[in-house]
C-alpha cells in the first residue's frame, strides 16, 4: 500500500480521465459534435494517446460516446447515471474512475476536459513534468494564462474590482501580484488528492499557455473559432 506522505509515494501509472456525458444543453450531444471533421472527444483522446500517459480513459453513460471513444483508441468506464446529471460535479466522476481502475495513492491522474480540445501537442507531457518536478512543494498542476484584465463583481448593489482597490491610490497596482486565469484544459494531481481533496490538491501551480487555447466550447457559434485554432495547430502553429 502506498503511504499518504508524499515522500512515501511510488508512482506506478499515469492515467488520463476524459469525462464525456451524453447530456448537454448548449449543444446537444456536444462531445460528438463535428469539429474539423472529427468528433469533439477525438481531440482529447488523441492528445492523451500521443502523450506519456499509460492509459486513456473515457468516462461516460452514453453508448454512442462509448463506441466512438473505443473507435479512437480509448478505454471506457461506464459512468453511473447519478454522475451524469446536469448537477454532477467532475471530481466524483474522476474518483469513480480511480476506484474502478484500482489506482493507488501515488498514481498520477490527468483530467482532460473534451470541451477544451485545443492543446499544443507537448502540453500534457509538459504539465506532467511540471507536476513531478514540483513535488513536494506543489502537489497539483492546472493550465492557465496571464490575465491582465481586472474583474468586477456586484456586492450589495455596488460594483467592486476584485484585483485592485481604487479607494487606496497609495498602493501601486504592481503590489497586487501576478494574475492568471484558469483554463479548463488539463488538471493533474495524485489519485490520493483526487479522492481526499480535489483537482487542485493542497497547493497547485499553474502551467502557463497561450490565451488562444483558453476557450471552452459551450455554444454553437464558437465552433468556427475552434476549427480555426485547430487548423493553426495542425499546420505547425503553437
Amino acid at each position: 500500500m502506498v503511504g499518504n506522505a508524499l515522500s512515501d509515494w511510488v508512482i506506478i501509472l499515469i492515467v488520463s480521465v476524459i469525462p464525456a456525458r451524453g447530456g448537454s444543453k448548449g449543444i446537444p450531444l456536444k462531445n460528438l459534435v463535428n469539429l474539423g471533421g472529427r468528433s469533439l472527444i477525438y481531440y482529447s483522446i488523441i492528445d492523451s494517446l500521443k502523450s506519456i500517459c499509460d492509459r486513456t480513459i473515457v468516462s461516460t453513460e452514453d453508448n454512442n460516446i462509448s463506441n466512438v471513444a473505443k473507435f479512437y483508441g480509448a478505454e471506457v468506464i461506464n459512468r453511473p447515471m447519478d454522475l451524469a446529471t446536469d448537477l454532477a460535479r467532475t471530481e466524483p466522476v474522476v474518483v469513480h474512475a480511480i476506484h474502478e481502475l484500482g489506482l493507488t495513492d501515488g498514481d498520477i491522474v490527468v483530467l482532460l476536459q473534451p470541451t477544451s480540445p485545443v492543446r499544443p501537442s507537448y502540453s500534457i507531457d509538459k504539465c506532467i513534468d511540471l507536476y513531478m518536478d514540483s513535488l513536494p512543494k506543489y502537489d497539483a498542476v492546472f493550465t492557465a494564462y496571464d490575465d491582465s484584465y481586472y474583474h468586477w463583481r456586484e456586492v450589495d448593489g455596488r460594483w467592486v474590482c476584485e484585483q485592485y482597490d481604487y479607494t487606496n491610490p497609495r498602493l501601486p497596482r504592481q503590489e497586487y501580484g501576478h494574475r492568471v486565469k484558469e483554463v479548463g484544459s488539463i488538471y493533474i494531481t495524485s489519485a490520493y488528492n483526487w479522492i481526499n481533496y480535489n483537482r487542485f490538491g493542497t497547493n497547485p501551480i499553474p502551467y502557463m499557455i497561450d490565451p488562444k487555447y483558453g476557450i471552452e466550447l459551450d455554444e454553437p457559434w464558437q465552433i468556427p473559432i475552434f476549427e480555426s485554432i485547430l487548423e493553426d495547430l495542425n499546420t505547425g502553429g503553437e
